[in-house]
C-alpha cells in the first residue's frame, strides 16, 4: 500500500514492550532517493537519535513500532530534501519537493508542490537543487493529511502574492504558537539552524518557519513539548 512519507512525521516511537521511545521528526533517505534508508527521532529530552529502518516492525496509524534502539546508523544518506527546488536539465523551475510516495521502505515517487510526481530513478543529480531527466508525471492530486513541507504553491505566482499567503500562514498560526519556547533547535534542509532552542515564538518566527518550509516541524515539536 502506497502511503506519503509525511504520514510518519509526528508519530510516536514504540517499542514493543509498549515503552514511547520518542517521536520522528525527519527521515534520511539512500543517494538515490529510492529507499527510506532511516528516521530521524526525538526523545522526550529533545535529543535527537537516527532509526535505522531495519530497526522498524510496523508503522501504523498509531505509532511506528520498533525492534529495539541501538541499531547501527546507515551510511550514504541525505536528509529527505523537502522543500529543495526541482529544476529541469534545461534550468526551468519544475516545483519543490513536497512529499515522497513509499511502499513500505521503497520510494516509488517525489511528490512536486505542482501535484506532479517523478520516479525517483529520472533525478539526475542531488545538492543545493534536484535536477530531472524527464518531465514529471501528471497525477490527481491526493490531499495529504499531515504534509512534510507547508510550502505553498509558487510557480506561476508573483513575489506580491506568495508574501501575502505567508502573512496570512502566519497569522493562522499564531494563536496555537505564538509566545511559546520552542524546545530545541529547528534547522533547514541543509543543517543550518533557522531557529534556536529557547526562542519565544513570535509572528517573525512564523514568517522564518514557514519561509523555510519548517512550520509543520515547528509546531510538532512544540505541542509534544507540552
Amino acid at each position: 500500500m502506497e502511503t506519503y512519507l509525511s504520514e510518519t512525521i509526528g508519530k510516536p516511537v514504540v517499542l514493543i514492550s509498549g515503552e514511547v521511545a520518542g517521536y520522528v521528526i525527519g527521515a534520511r533517505l539512500s543517494k538515490k532517493l529510492d529507499a527510506v534508508r532511516a528516521l530521524v527521532c526525538a526523545d522526550e529530552d529533545e535529543e535527537e537519535f537516527i532509526l535505522p529502518a531495519a530497526s522498524i516492525r510496523a508503522s501504523g496509524d498509531g505509532g511506528v513500532m520498533i525492534r529495539g534502539l541501538g541499531g547501527k546508523p546507515p551510511k550514504e544518506t541525505v536528509p529527505a530534501p523537502v522543500g529543495m527546488r526541482v529544476l529541469s536539465e534545461q534550468g526551468d523551475l519544475l516545483g519543490i519537493v513536497q512529499d515522497f510516495v513509499c511502499e513500505g521502505k521503497i520510494v516509488r515517487s517525489v511528490l512536486l508542490s505542482s501535484g506532479e510526481t517523478c520516479p525517483p530513478e529520472k533525478i539526475h543529480g542531488v545538492g543545493e537543487c534536484l535536477i530531472l531527466g524527464d518531465a514529471p508525471k501528471k497525477t490527481a492530486a491526493k490531499k495529504l493529511s499531515a504534509p512534510l513541507s507547508e510550502t505553498p504553491e509558487t510557480v506561476g505566482k508573483s513575489e506580491e502574492t506568495c508574501e501575502k499567503e505567508v502573512a496570512a500562514s502566519a497569522q493562522a498560526g499564531s494563536n496555537l504558537l505564538t509566545g511559546k519556547r520552542v524546545p530545541r533547535d529547528i534547522s533547514d534542509v541543509r543543517g543550518n539552524v533557522i531557529i534556536r532552542k529557547g526562542s519565544v515564538i513570535t509572528p517573525e518566527v512564523l514568517k522564518s518557519a514557514i519561509f523555510h518550509n519548517k512550520l509543520f516541524e515547528l509546531t510538532v515539536t512544540v505541542l509534544n513539548a507540552d
